[in-house]
């Protein structure tokens, strides 16, 4: 089982690379490429 926090951080990076993908238009390939990386 994982603590109750990794669930929240997790969360908070997942929001933290769409809002900089969101305020960066070059970081859109970089975002692609690590969904590609992480299976998605």
């Amino acid at each position: 089982m994982k603590p109750s926090w990794w669930r929240g951080v997790l969360i908070a990076l997942v929001l933290g690379l769409v809002f900089v993908a969101y305020l960066s238009p070059a970081s859109q390939v970089t975002l692609a490429n690590l969904w590609a990386l992480c299976g998605f």
